[in-house]
């Protein structure tokens, strides 16, 4: 797949109301986006091997808890944003989704973590974060995506600090 590919997923993802946005975050796990038409228009069934249809719905899973913006920070960066004197996301949660060794479970968790972490963003709640960057990872979603997301985590509390 092409670099530019998830920011023509996300312009995509964008172009789409609010209605068809809402029903993508009805999915509870990635593979209930196979039922839902929405996430056809997005893959436009131009990947043809399973593998990466898979790979697809994990991004499109997590695309509606997220704002891009060039300079938007990494996802780690993003959750160790300080609300009230500690982390949006704390300490023991990075952990916990790092520490998960079944993808499916540690995607469903990120999205929780997407969730607790968004603000209000035009209007709408969201994560904002440098989309290109995460993009990849959730992509090739792995214990290094994983471990990455964390050691973002810590270097953006120890700049805070």
């Amino acid at each position: 797949m092409a670099e530019n590919f998830w920011m023509e997923l996300y312009a995509r993802f964008m172009e789409l109301d609010k209605t068809r946005k809402n029903l993508l975050k009805r999915a509870v796990n990635p593979e209930d986006l196979i039922e839902n038409p929405v996430f056809y228009e997005l893959y436009r069934m131009e990947n043809k091997e399973q593998h990466q249809r898979n790979q697809v719905m994990r991004i499109v899973f997590c695309l509606p808890y997220i704002k891009h913006s060039e300079t938007g920070p990494s996802l780690g960066a993003a959750f160790a944003r300080m609300e009230k004197n500690r982390p949006v996301v704390g300490e023991k949660r990075m952990i916990q989704l790092y520490r998960t060794s079944d993808d499916k479970k540690a995607m469903e968790q990120l999205r929780r973590l997407l969730k607790l972490a968004q603000v209000d963003v035009d209007g709408e709640k969201a994560v904002t974060v440098n989309w290109a960057l995460l993009g990849r990872k959730l992509m090739f979603w792995n214990d290094a995506a994983r471990r990455n997301i964390l050691e973002d985590y810590y270097l953006a509390i120890k700049k805070m600090n």
